[in-house]
């Protein structure tokens, strides 16, 4: 499966934050849940969807949203969308 991060309103962020934040989402959504040591909790129920229902899809993106929101205190995920097994995650820095 294919992830595009974007990350918006960036402004005031250098290369290396913004690499840093891309990092941490591109970790979040690969990593099944359980299976990282000492954060046993991070992680996505399933990395991907079963099939391109709404149904799954809704799921994938509720469970990136929640991880994200759990996990990287700098941003906020703004979207999710999920098709022909292509994930688009975007994200927003917080103030």
């Amino acid at each position: 499966m294919e992830n595009n991060i974007y990350i918006e309103k960036a402004t005031g962020l250098n290369a290396y934050e913004q690499d840093s934040i891309y990092r941490s989402v591109k970790s979040i959504v690969q990593t099944p849940i359980g299976t990282c040591p000492f954060r046993r909790a991070m992680g996505l129920k399933t990395v991907t969807p079963r099939d391109n229902s709404p149904v799954e899809a809704n799921k994938y993106a509720s469970d990136v949203m929640s991880q994200i929101d759990n996990w990287d205190e700098r941003i906020l995920c703004t979207e999710v969308t999920y098709k022909d097994e292509k994930a688009r995650i975007v994200v927003n820095v917080r103030p």
